[in-house]
């Protein structure tokens, strides 16, 4: 094919790839972004994609189970290789890596204060690890060469790296995500840029720009350029671009067009965006002006790097060079511009008869593209002493390049006090790599091999800190509540859990939730003590309504743990089923309709004859069967306090047995209520306490083969006030207004320790409430059936 040939072809298959990416969006979407670049093109952009429909925080779970799910139906998460199912995955507290999946602010909450529409956009809120996301915090990303990872459980490995950043420009710690997913987190953060042009400047990040153009530091655009240009569009990337619109109805741009990035902030910034315009040969790896380091070897040592070099559009051959020939050679001098625009592999290998740090450019060239890389690698004399891996926080991994063969070489390390101890120690040479253990976080160290009077150069590695957690554990019930206007919900105890942590905690939830620490004060934010401490939640709604809030924990520095919190507020509802309107006549194996509810009959029917008990005209009459009973096939959705009902023995019947069940799970599991023996040929009330918020069904089931007439079941309305966790709890305890504050159900003996396990208070409470004067500080208080920790303040 001749060049005029080649270059018509490669046109035809740019507008063809072109033309699906414009089916992508509604027709004439990107219009009034054409011929523009620069800031210009940005804002045109931010016109199109800025309006959209807001997902709410909640929402996004469901988003996920079409934007971000594998072939195979489990989460696809970019942090970590789980195969989390939907649902029943969803974090929750996790201890480990595996545990659950959560909502990854891949632009973290705190950059933007945790704002709306930003807080929920589905476009940068990606499923991934709820441990490798704790690790992640809110720490920008970047790229490290001494990285620590989240321990590995069981076959789930983690997807990323934290450490301190060595992309030219920041030195900051970066959270590094792997090679397969760093363009989809570059176009996402593109996507910011524009859907939020008119909001960005007033973000804080070291990634920021604090100006609506260019919006990012000169490192951070170098970074996602880079990361673009490496990774290209995946058809994950155009699955979930898809799937977010249907919900969002906007597009992010960088996926639909991602040379945008270009015309906006790259190599194309003089030119107008015209998708399908004029087809320019590129070189798209390595990346122009980038910088790779080769490593480290011993002299006299060759040391090969492989660099893929891959383009498109390309016609004519390149030629390779590098300008130290001396220390640097090539696998080729030419490549086909066949097999760049393939992608080929090019060796590139350094050495050195004498120690010494080398640099080269290498230059790929022909008449239309240019690019150049700046290479370095480093000789030593003796033995070659490589980076550190596996860095924990009180381990690593140290490396070498065996140049002795079968012998073992004395391993030192040291921190800032000399060498430490049990070291120099022998290791291996043939293993080319010794694990440190016992080590301090946050720590300087030095490590250096000897071989006789050989030594090696001197390696430094930093220990990082240990990994701050900051979660919440569950209250009994979970987080739903149920209220009615104007009356506050039940309250429930949360606890607050914290590893690491040296700052207090700020908790925060949003109205009409509710928390507190002493039961009196209540407001939508608390600042907790870093060891972690109990709290009080609940609903408070003056209207009807749904409601769903995100309960949140963070220190200036660490994003902890965030819970969705739901509640319903409903007017009263009165629930008397006196069975008037049921059909009567005949014993049932079916679905009966009563005055108020649906029931499942068993060997049971509605009566009014002779006979039978009755207030009105019906009543239910349970057969000769023992298992004759009637089950709610419905709820009493705003839950119930007490239950009440009459029953008596049939005709002449002798004494029969009822068995009285609840169930808060549409009948999964049944709660026990009560036996009651039935002699009685009057109509007898009795009555039982539920006292759950729950929504609430009932079972009755006669359980000896005697009839009993049953009438009137009566469900009286849930009065708010404290949970049921807390209510069979004899004891409670918290801090109000600086004082430790003892709530007892009983008389109990009760024992007050401080945190060296010193007993400050042991004595007899009565039923009530005692107020005890105690210094500031951690106490742990002990009753009949409570150990709970208090922080005085």
């Amino acid at each position: 094919m001749n060049t005029k040939s080649l270059r018509q072809f490669c046109l035809f298959l740019v507008l063809f790839s072109c033309g699906i990416a414009w089916a992508q969006a509604p027709a004439g979407y990107y219009d009034s972004a054409l011929n523009k670049n620069k800031e210009p093109l940005l804002s045109a952009l931010h016109d199109i994609v800025g309006p959209h429909t807001t997902v709410s925080y909640t929402g996004l779970w469901s988003v996920y189970r079409t934007s971000d799910r594998r072939a195979d139906g489990t989460v696809w998460d970019m942090y970590s290789t789980s195969k989390f199912t939907f649902g029943s995955d969803q974090c929750g507290s996790y201890s480990s890596i595996g545990d659950c999946y959560n909502r990854e602010h891949s632009f973290p909450k705190s950059w933007f204060g945790k704002s709306s529409p930003m807080v929920s956009d589905a476009y940068h809120i990606y499923p991934t690890d709820g441990k490798v996301n704790g690790q992640r915090s809110n720490y920008p990303y970047g790229e490290t060469n001494s990285g620590s990872q989240v321990s590995s459980h069981g076959d789930v490995h983690p997807l990323g790296q934290l450490g301190p950043c060595s992309f030219p420009g920041y030195s900051g710690t970066v959270f590094e995500p792997v090679d397969e997913y760093k363009g989809d987190f570059a176009r996402t953060y593109f996507y910011m840029a524009a859907c939020y042009k008119n909001r960005i400047s007033s973000w804080n990040s070291p990634m920021l720009s604090n100006d609506d153009y260019p919006c990012y530091t000169t490192w951070a655009i170098n970074l996602l350029l880079k990361w673009s240009r490496q990774d290209p569009v995946s058809d994950k990337e155009i699955n979930r671009n898809n799937a977010v619109s249907a919900y969002q109805h906007n597009r992010n741009p960088f996926i639909d067009y991602p040379e945008l990035a270009e015309f906006i902030w790259g190599d194309k910034m003089s030119a107008d965006w015209q998708p399908g315009g004029e087809v320019v040969p590129e070189l798209s790896t390595p990346v122009d002006a980038s910088s790779i380091n080769m490593g480290l070897t011993a002299t006299a040592r060759p040391l090969a790097k492989v660099i893929q070099v891959k383009g498109a559009n390309l016609t004519e051959d390149v030629t390779v060079t590098v300008s130290n020939a001396t220390n640097f050679s090539l696998s080729a001098a030419t490549l086909t511009a066949a097999q760049v625009n393939t992608g080929v592999d090019l060796t590139v290998t350094f050495s050195a008869t004498t120690a010494t740090v080398a640099t080269t450019t290498l230059t790929i060239s022909n008449a239309n593209v240019t690019s150049t890389i700046s290479l370095s690698a480093q000789a030593v004399e003796g033995i070659p002493a490589q980076p550190a891996e596996d860095i924990k926080p009180t381990s690593f991994v140290a490396n070498w390049t065996n140049v002795h063969g079968a012998v073992n070489y004395s391993l030192s390390v040291s921190d800032d006090t000399g060498v430490l101890p049990g070291f120099p120690v022998e290791v291996a040479a043939v293993l080319n790599a010794y694990t440190v253990a016992g080590l301090t976080p946050s720590t300087a160290y030095t490590y250096q091999l000897t071989y006789g009077d050989v030594t090696s150069n001197v390696v430094e590695v930093s220990t990082p800190e240990l990994e701050k957690v900051i979660s919440f554990v569950a209250p009994a019930g979970g987080y739903d509540f149920a209220a009615v206007p104007g009356s506050p919900s039940e309250m429930k105890e949360v606890v607050l859990y914290t590893e690491n942590v040296t700052e207090d905690v700020t908790v925060t939830i949003a109205a009409p939730f509710e928390i507190s620490k002493d039961k009196a004060t209540w407001a939508q934010s608390l600042l907790l003590d870093a060891s972690g401490e109990s709290f009080y939640l609940r609903l408070a709604a003056t209207s009807v309504g749904s409601y769903t809030a995100v309960l949140n924990a963070s220190t200036t520095t660490t994003e902890g743990d965030e819970v969705d919190v739901t509640g319903i507020s409903s007017a009263p509802v009165s629930f008397v089923e006196d069975f008037e309107a049921a059909t009567s006549g005949g014993y049932y194996t079916q679905e009966v309709q009563g005055s108020v509810a649906n029931w499942d009959f068993v060997d049971a029917g509605v009566w009014g004859s002779s006979g039978d008990r009755y207030n009105g005209k019906l009543a239910v009459r349970f057969g000769k069967s023992a298992t004759s009973s009637i089950t709610m096939l419905e709820d009493k959705l705003n839950g119930a306090s007490t239950l009440s009902f009459q029953i008596a023995r049939y005709g002449g019947d002798t004494e029969g047995t009822i068995d009285v069940f609840y169930s808060v799970d549409k009948g999964d599991n049944w709660t026990k209520l009560g036996s009651e023996v039935i002699s009685a040929t009057t109509l007898t009330e009795y009555t039982y306490t539920i006292n759950t918020s729950s929504p609430v069904r009932l079972k009755f089931a006669q359980v000896d083969g005697k009839r009993l007439c049953l009438d009137d079941v009566t469900l009286s309305d849930y009065v708010s006030g404290v949970d049921n966790a807390l209510a069979s709890k004899t004891l409670d305890a918290f801090c109000a207004n600086g004082r430790l504050v003892l709530e007892s159900t009983i008389d109990q003996r009760v024992k007050v320790y401080s945190a060296d396990a010193m007993t400050l208070f042991n004595e007899d409470v009565a039923a009530g409430t005692k107020t005890i004067t105690l210094p500031r500080g951690m106490y742990i208080v002990v009753g009949n059936d409570t150990s709970k920790k208090v922080i005085i303040k």
